[in-house]
């Protein structure tokens, strides 16, 4: 079921951006954000053919974040939106290209980082990062680019880090995003265990502690959680995708209705419930 939703996922990507005004908004929604969500579906799928169902986590961590930025994307004043995420993503780049310069305030900050470890900074990559951060200037220095550029260098300034590409626009974090569209329990259920997976937070995912000082490890590859994750995935793919068709493709919502309950529902309503013995057996 995975595999088949990542096949029809990879192939509604150039069917919904041909049917769309190809704005940048368009291309952000579609050809980030919605490919990202289908690289982590087939990410997922995967990993859990191996049995990583713990690794299996982060992708579907990332997965769920993605389906956020989609539904707040559709939710609204899109093409806005898109602006700040082309620019966040321009002053990255930017900042990249000054750090390889030799000279510049921002290659010595990298260089004393790289001294501490002994590693050298690739001085060859001047001239390309020059070229990048003229063209990159070029871009920004439109109207359409040059407020929101401003917006975040003004955001930085008033809290002393930098902003999410999201942040200027209101929203506090992920969560916050994940309130205005609805999807809290989902954030709730899928994001703080995604998290104490990618920070290593939570020793229970490794380790075992039992009287007597003794110490077990648990398995890299194990199947608990696997029928949480598949449903998990599943539920948010199907979600997205029927989205996604109601705003590019609206005529294939309902042949998209019978080939879930023709390929999908029987295979989503019998999803394997696991039953793991983790009992103690010494050693």
């Amino acid at each position: 079921m995975l595999r088949d939703l990542a096949n029809y996922g990879s192939n509604l990507i150039p069917r919904a951006y041909s049917s769309s005004g190809k704005t940048l908004g368009d291309a952000v929604v579609i050809g980030i954000l919605l490919r990202q969500l289908v690289a982590m579906i087939d990410a997922v799928e995967i990993l859990l053919c191996r049995s990583a169902v713990h690794a299996a986590t982060l992708q579907l961590r990332a997965m769920f974040e993605a389906s956020v930025y989609i539904e707040w994307m559709l939710a609204g004043d899109r093409e806005n939106k898109a602006v700040y995420y082309y620019v966040y993503n321009l002053l990255r780049l930017r900042l990249w290209g000054m750090r390889v310069q030799s000279g510049t305030a921002e290659s010595s900050s990298l260089k004393a980082i790289m001294n501490k470890a002994g590693l050298p900074v690739d001085e060859t990559l001047g001239d390309e990062g020059k070229n990048q951060v003229q063209e990159i200037d070029r871009v920004l220095s439109q109207a359409r680019f040059a407020a929101v550029r401003d917006e975040f260098r003004d955001w930085k300034k008033q809290h002393g880090r930098r902003a999410a590409w999201y942040s200027p626009l209101g929203v506090t974090d992920l969560r916050n995003m994940a309130v205005n569209v609805s999807k809290e329990p989902l954030y709730v259920i899928i994001y703080g265990p995604g998290s104490e997976v990618m920070h290593a937070s939570n020793y229970g995912h490794h380790i075992g502690f039992h009287s007597g000082r003794r110490i077990t490890f648990h398995s890299i590859r194990h199947p608990k959680a696997f029928s949480n994750t598949v449903r998990l995935t599943a539920t948010i793919a199907m979600d997205i995708f029927m989205k996604v068709l109601r705003e590019y493709r609206e005529g294939e919502s309902a042949r998209f209705r019978q080939k879930y309950l023709q390929k999908w529902q029987q295979a989503f309503m019998s999803i394997p419930q696991l039953k793991i013995d983790e009992q103690d057996r010494g050693g």
